[in-house]
């Protein structure tokens, strides 16, 4: 979804890393269909954004370790995992002046948070790295409940919102968090 929205919002370089294939489970939470299950992630990413906005992303079918150098480019971290996920990509960016903003999204069922930082400000490094823990501290979620479409548009919005604010006006919101649950019982 975040891809999805920075297209639209006219983002003509954009670069996913993911070496994961499409799933079932990922279908009611993405723009993915029951067509591209089984199908690298990032190709099926890559076909279904050309088709709905023109924009042809890079795919690169594998997991992001860091061989890369990034620079000059919004950085967006989708990633599961805390330290061979966010650990190996903020490596990477922080301390980085030549990247403006660098977003980590975080999900769960109905709760959606954003973090965005300028990954050379010490104060958004701080508060940052304070947001950091272990994997085994991270919650274990039941079948169906890791993301759904609301809580994936939600970050994607919010990601969106953020790489444009940078862009225009040097500013982002530090932190974005919200709980959408839909299924409490009307008064």
């Amino acid at each position: 979804m975040t891809v999805f929205a920075l297209a639209k919002e006219g983002a003509k370089s954009i670069e996913c890393w993911d070496d994961d294939i499409v799933s079932s489970h990922n279908v009611p939470m993405s723009l993915y269909g029951p067509q591209h299950v089984g199908r690298l992630k990032v190709e099926a990413l890559r076909d279904i954004v050309a088709l709905l906005t023109g924009t042809v992303i890079s795919a690169v079918s594998q997991k992001y370790r860091g061989e890369t150098p990034l620079r000059n480019c919004a950085v967006v971290s989708c990633v599961d995992g805390m330290k061979e996920g966010r650990g190996v990509i903020w490596k990477e960016v922080k301390g980085k002046t030549s990247i403006p903003i660098f977003c980590d999204s975080r999900m769960a069922a109905t709760y959606t948070e954003v973090i965005s930082v300028q990954p050379f400000v010490r104060k958004d490094i701080e508060r940052y790295e304070k947001l950091f823990f272990d994997d085994k501290e991270a919650v274990r979620q039941t079948c169906g409940e890791h993301g759904i479409i609301y809580g994936s548009m939600n970050a994607a919005r919010v990601i969106a919102a953020n790489v444009a604010s940078i862009a225009m006006t040097g500013k982002a919101t530090w932190r974005f968090a919200e709980r959408c649950d839909t299924l409490q019982r009307a008064l």
